[in-house]
């Protein structure tokens, strides 16, 4: 139906406040149009509010509606609340213009098969991303609304795609099984009932791993999407995760195109069809009539997955794919472990070394932890660790080296764990498939840390992500070497054959190869061994320990038991507190705790006085790092200046206010307000530093060791504030949201205001050319918002629900 003149008036006024400064209204229509650069120019963007939201609504109104319906639904995810349910009368009336039932008229198989792509708005831009992606694997039709919408009635345009497609592809996202999903009007829910009700395969694409709901937590009629299980797309290991996901729409495609030349992607282990996509079985469930092209189950083995960690028990037979487990990780202590599932492969190699034969297998009837990275300089020096010998390449990040066998065991036994077995250490890097390296099974130089790349000298741990192993372990080849516990006998391994016995000072075992070495040494098979009072630049380790049985914590929903239930009180430890951390569209947050802390300081400059209290009823996220300059070109952040130090892992900085502020609004975030800034970097206690009251030279990048530039996000973990967050001190100067005014800090006094563009905004932290004064917590620096001659960078925030 159409729109009366008095409510195109009053939809007017409803979109002023969104509308109310420059920056909100390019995000909004950047959300709501991404493959349409030119539609922001079609506006005035400089004009008063109240123009320019009734140049925007009259413009789409009588030009394409369904844009208009659109920006509605992109608004009403943004800002939700009461705004949300007031537009909602808007966008019923424009889904619903045309009269009459909409009936699907019978259609013929097509030539190329078409996939419908649902997903939440906010959720825009990891869609595009894998909409975009995806074209490049697959011969078929992507329909995503934002690409592909052909009608002016939306709601037939929508349905009609939807039920002339193929399969659903549900992009499960935080957002997705949100509040909205309860409401009967509510698109993405009926776009799942519509899929469910015509029998349509629907894949799960998870992002970062999403949980999928409880049943009982969704309305009756989509509840069986919960059957639906799915595959989990990381940022870092995109490319392998969309391959491996086209490969499996092939799979269930397949059955439909009779003519068409896919792969054969179900191998037979066993007798058993095993369905593998990046480590998760993915079952989907029919509905509707028998011709329906499900997959059914029955003679389906289900291995494991990060969301059922009790089936890490059951064995993985020698020869599975790989891609039968996905990553779980869990701290242990501040040292982060990977998840080694029980399994079977075949040891040694034919083709190696006259040591690394023969070939035979080996099975683990339990799971263990493995140390995710090779043991930091950092880690041994706040564990306790103690060596003969300091490490020769010395960085916090750095592994640890320079270490004899007995240093190394001894290390492990102070944490609580053990060095790994010759036979743990080959299973976490080759697995299964018995790979030739952790990654495959061709050299692949940027994927290891050696002779050919290093330099002369050792790489902070994990600097490699494209080496990572099938469980997620890194540097298993290159870097350092590192001690496993066997002693060094020959082939067959047999763990009850005394090579695992710790008294004998006979030779041990090292394996992955280091920084110095080149070749057949660097393969996953290949066995070093030392007497273990050897040491040198190229020795290092890492740590297992037994899975005993524990169930690892799953990263907080939107209630994690972690969350203080009360209020943190002023002057408590910060201990209290043990980090929680969460994925958020690829970019890992940590959670605040509600809680009180003295704000400012009477020992420092006279605009942090007075200390006063100030409290946080509710917790709240802020970025576990500076933004990355991958993450601000991952996002589609915009800067007028390129940053002056250029490295994907290095801070983005040359950045203004309004440019900070824009982006954390396209990842549907804010920059975190003064207060939040400085009790995410002190604590309850109201620490100097993030890390304590005395400073450290070593725990932060500033003018006294920087080298003039700034350094990878991270660097000095040794610098970790109370809540897990890096670099809250030194580095680059961090923008917070505040306008510049005067303490006592209350939220109140509009200091928050986002609508002057004028005034000073504050930065925090210090910078990579900060003397020590600067870079203590409670110091302020005002600058004006569109000021980027400091080089500042900035973290966003986010409110916890």
């Amino acid at each position: 139906m159409a729109l009366t003149t008095a409510q195109v008036q009053q939809l007017i006024i409803l979109l002023i406040p969104p509308f109310m400064d420059e920056s909100t209204r390019k995000a909004l229509l950047f959300m709501a149009f991404p493959n349409d650069p030119t539609k922001p120019g079609q506006f005035d963007l400089n004009q008063p509010a109240h123009e320019f939201a009734a140049e925007v609504v009259r413009k789409l109104y009588l030009n394409n509606q369904a844009d208009l319906l659109v920006l509605l639904q992109i608004i009403q995810d943004f800002k939700g609340g009461d705004l949300s349910r007031n537009l909602q009368p808007f966008v019923e009336s424009l889904s619903q213009r045309a009269t009459g039932a909409y009936a699907v008229a019978p259609t013929t198989r097509k030539h190329r098969l078409k996939i419908f792509v649902s997903y939440r708005r906010k959720s825009w831009s990891f869609t595009h991303r894998l909409v975009d992606d995806l074209k490049k694997h697959l011969n078929v039709d992507l329909f995503v609304d934002f690409q592909s919408i052909d009608d002016t009635n939306f709601e037939q345009s929508i349905l009609r795609h939807l039920r002339e497609s193929d399969a659903v592809l549900l992009v499960v996202s935080e957002h997705t099984f949100t509040e909205r999903i309860h409401q009967p009007d509510d698109w993405l829910r009926r776009e799942i009932r519509e899929a469910l009700i015509t029998g349509k395969p629907i894949v799960l694409v998870r992002a970062e791993g999403e949980p999928i709901p409880d049943a009982s937590t969704l309305p009756e009629d989509i509840r069986d999407v919960v059957k639906m299980q799915g595959i989990s797309i990381y940022p870092d290991f995109w490319h392998a995760g969309v391959e491996k996901l086209g490969d499996f729409i092939r799979l269930v495609l397949r059955p439909l195109s009779p003519h068409a030349q896919f792969p054969a992607l179900v191998p037979v282990v066993g007798g058993l069809a095993l369905l593998v996509v990046i480590g998760i079985i993915i079952s989907l469930a029919g509905r509707g009539s028998g011709s329906s092209p499900f997959i059914q189950p029955t003679n389906t083995t289900v291995l494991p997955s990060p969301t059922a960690i009790a089936s890490a028990a059951t064995l993985i037979p020698a020869g599975t794919s790989n891609g039968v487990w996905t990553s779980v990780e869990r701290d242990f202590d501040g040292v982060s472990m990977v998840l080694v599932p029980a399994g079977c492969f075949r040891m040694g190699s034919d083709n190696g070394d006259s040591d690394e034969r023969p070939v035979h297998e080996v099975c683990f009837d339990q799971p263990f932890w493995i140390d995710r990275t090779e043991v930091t300089q950092a880690q041994f020096r706040q564990l306790g660790g103690k060596a003969a010998h300091d490490s020769s390449f010395t960085g916090d990040s750095r592994p640890v080296e320079q270490i004899t066998w007995f240093e190394a065991r001894d290390f492990c036994a102070v944490r609580g764990a053990r060095l790994p077995t010759e036979a743990e250490w080959e299973y976490a890097a080759r697995g299964p498939k018995e790979l030739i390296y952790p990654w495959g099974n061709e050299f692949v130089a940027d994927s290891v840390v050696y002779e050919g790349n290093s330099a002369a000298e050792t790489a902070p741990v994990g600097n490699r992500p494209s080496g990572v192993s099938w469980v997620g372990a890194l540097d298993m080849s290159g870097n350092v070497w590192e001690w496993v516990s066997s002693l060094y006998q020959p082939y067959p391994y047999k763990a009850d054959d005394g090579r695992e016995s710790i008294d004998n000072t006979n030779s041990r075992v090292l394996r992955g190869g280091g920084w110095n070495n080149t070749g057949s040494s660097l393969r996953a098979v290949y066995r070093n061994w030392f007497t273990p009072d050897d040491w040198s630049v190229s020795l290092g380790f890492r740590c297992a320990r037994s899975f005993d049985s524990e169930t690892p914590p799953t990263a907080p929903t939107s209630t994690p038991a972690a969350v203080a239930p009360t209020p943190i009180p002023v002057g408590t430890s910060n201990t209290v507190w043990t980090p929680v951390t969460q994925n958020f569209d690829g970019v890992t947050m940590v959670l605040v705790p509600a809680g009180c802390f003295m704000m400012g300081s009477e020992n420092g400059e006279d605009d942090e006085k007075p200390a006063y209290e100030v409290c946080f009823e509710q917790p709240f996220w802020i970025d576990q790092t500076e933004v990355t300059q991958e993450q601000f070109r991952q996002f589609g952040g915009k800067a007028f200046e390129d940053s002056y130090f250029t490295g994907d892992n290095l801070p983005r900085e040359q950045v203004t206010w309004f440019e900070a502020r824009d982006f954390c609004a396209v990842r549907g975030a804010r920059l975190p307000n003064e207060a939040e800034w400085e009790y995410a970097a002190r604590g309850t206690e109201g620490l100097n530093f993030p890390w304590g009251n005395e400073f450290v030279a070593d725990n932060v990048v500033y003018d006294g060791n920087s080298g003039s530039q700034t350094a990878p996000v991270g660097s000095r973990p040794s610098g970790s504030s109370w809540v897990g967050a890096l670099d809250m001190s030194g580095n680059v100067w961090e923008w917070v949201s505040s306008l510049y005014q005067p303490y006592p800090y209350q939220s109140s006094d509009g200091r928050k205001s986002i609508l002057d563009v004028n005034s000073s905004r504050i930065l925090r932290s210090g910078s990579w050319n900060s003397r020590e004064n600067f870079v203590r917590a409670p110091n302020r620096y005002r600058v004006t918002p569109d000021d980027r001659n400091l080089s500042p960078g900035f973290r966003c925030a986010r409110s916890y629900n």
